[in-house]
């Protein structure tokens, strides 16, 4: 019984754990680039990952088989490991279709394919299936009347999620992983009415505005997913002018796995 107890114990904090070390990775376009890790639980201050230009980001996304962040600026695609004090980023190459350069503003990631997809706005707003390895794309779907700035994927749900700035569709979506057919979850929160970085993890969207703390910019929105509602907000970590893009990844702290594997062990030690 005591073993069990202890079990159970370390599976609470495990579970406390996905979010107590967490990070939220966030970049903008700003005039003076940096990539953030912000602290979920709003106790310690956002800590700068990268500057300079490298650190330009239209949209970011995280693969969490190989602890591998992606992020892009335009239709340049960089990726650095997750986890580390610093980034170090290496360029894959120009996002492309054929010989066309892609200006993708939105990333996400689903592990069960090992792809990306981006968004790309204009005229005919277009979501892209994407090569992590050579940066190649192909075209996924047609998005007329959505502006996915925001995207990101979650595995629990298995479905991709959008934020759309468009004036006909403002607001955030669920958006099928197969169809690619999007489903209106929520308004934007408050008088919101640009938000273009979007992070989803520990059952929450991160909504995250290309505005700076030094301006006066909107804080990161936190959404939960069960309930359908907004329940918090952190402070903004961009630091200098307003941007134009906006992108976020939700990277789950080791501690979580950490613990999982201390409660396997009692769990085996208790059988015997």
């Amino acid at each position: 019984m005591k073993s069990k107890r202890i079990a159970v114990a370390i599976g609470v904090l495990a579970a406390c754990s996905g979010s107590a070390f967490a990070q939220l990775i966030v970049g903008n376009d700003q005039s003076a680039p940096a990539i953030w890790d912000v602290d979920v639980t709003g106790s310690r201050a956002p800590k700068s990952l990268l500057s300079g230009s490298a650190a330009v980001v239209y949209g970011m996304a995280y693969d969490p088989t190989s602890a591998q962040l992606y992020w892009n600026n335009g239709a340049g695609l960089y990726r650095a490991p997750a986890g580390e004090s610093k980034l170090g980023p290496s360029l894959i190459g120009s996002i492309r279709d054929g010989a066309r350069m892609l200006n993708i503003t939105g990333l996400a990631f689903r592990p069960s394919t090992g792809r990306l997809l981006g968004f790309e706005n204009g005229p005919s707003p277009r979501l892209f299936d994407i090569d992590p390895e050579t940066a190649v794309g192909q075209f996924a779907a047609s998005c007329s009347g959505f502006d996915f700035g925001g995207l990101d994927y979650d595995a629990t749900t298995d479905a991709f999620y959008g934020l759309s700035d468009h004036s006909s569709s403002r607001g955030v979506y669920r958006i099928d992983p197969d169809t690619f057919a999007a489903t209106r979850l929520a308004d934007y929160p408050g008088t919101e009415t640009d938000i273009d970085g979007l992070a989803a993890g520990n059952g929450r969207l991160y909504l995250v505005s290309d505005g700076s703390r030094a301006d006066g910019g909107d804080p990161i929105w936190i959404f939960d997913l069960a309930s359908g509602t907004y329940v918090d907000t952190i402070p903004s970590a961009f630091t200098s002018a307003t941007g134009v893009y906006a992108g976020a990844a939700f990277v789950p702290g080791p501690g979580a796995w950490a613990l999982l594997t201390m409660a396997g062990i009692v769990a085996v030690a208790r059988k015997r």
